[in-house]
């Protein structure tokens, strides 16, 4: 059973190595459960690009649900059709 908790990740050293290596192990064992899914909030910026590449990495294609609020007219052109693609 996994002992660790995603909110005990954070704080001022949530981008230390150990933290990003525990960070990886929690996501990586419930991805191995088969029953999570995981929702990537994706703004269709380059960190949230890096945030899925990463979550991608590790959890199977089936598992991931992608999310995007779009900002309708003050939304910057082309950002709908890259979440798309």
């Amino acid at each position: 059973m996994c002992t660790k908790d995603l909110f005990d990740e954070n704080g001022k050293l949530k981008l230390s190595e150990a933290m990003v290596e525990n960070r990886d192990d929690l996501i990586r064992y419930y991805a191995n459960s088969g029953k999570a899914l995981f929702f990537i909030s994706h703004s269709g910026g380059k960190d949230s690009q890096a945030m899925a590449i990463k979550v991608e990495s590790i959890v199977p294609p089936e598992q991931i649900v992608y999310v995007h609020a779009s900002l309708g007219s003050v939304e910057h052109d082309g950002v709908i059709e890259h979440i798309d693609a």
